[in-house]
């Protein structure tokens, strides 16, 4: 197992022979793994997509940290298509685990709430309800705080409306949206 300090290490030593390897796949993979290690996210993400060969490319494990890079840098819809273009259900899953719980951290709980939604189909998991149902209430909270567009209620509603155990929670966001008079063309 690395510690931070043996990835620094890593990085000074791949960087001495940067300019010798330009275009060279397997280089570029190296330093983006290092600087993702060391959460240094755009550097890693611009290093993953320097790589250009198909059968990095496919792989599960430079997929699941490009998506995580993704996030960090804030472009989960960048994220979300990585998980559309997921060629197994495996992978699909894997990327679909990321996206919730990075974005739900991250306080992107429109695509947690899609995310966890999709998981929720996969697996009858209550963890992934929970995740959506909490996602969803995130996601209304964005609305109001005017950080996601109201356009986004309907989706919020639609998925809240699909599980049973969120149905205290959708009679809140209702009441709230059928009493407040400010969601009339959103919803």
């Amino acid at each position: 197992k690395f510690v931070l300090g043996e990835y620094e290490e890593v990085l000074r030593i791949l960087k001495t022979i940067e300019s010798l390897m330009p275009d060279v796949d397997e280089f570029n993979y190296n330093k983006a793994m290092a600087l993702a290690a060391l959460a240094r996210w755009a550097e890693a993400e611009r290093y993953f997509l320097l790589v250009k060969n198909i059968t990095y490319t496919r792989e599960i494990f430079y997929n699941s940290w490009l998506c995580r890079c993704y996030i960090k840098n804030k472009k989960p819809e960048a994220a979300w298509n990585l998980y559309s273009e997921a060629t197994s259900t495996e992978d699909a899953k894997t990327l679909l685990e990321i996206i919730a719980n990075d974005c739900f951290l991250s306080g992107d709980y429109y695509y947690s709430m899609r995310a966890y939604h999709c998981l929720s189909q996969y697996e009858m998991e209550p963890t992934y309800k929970e995740g959506m149902i909490a996602s969803a209430a995130g996601v209304f909270r964005n609305i109001l705080s005017r950080r996601e567009t109201p356009e986004k209620l309907q989706e919020v509603v639609a998925v809240l409306s699909d599980e049973p155990d969120a149905q205290q929670v959708l009679q809140i966001i209702v009441d709230y949206v059928e009493n407040s008079g400010q969601f009339t063309d959103a919803y």
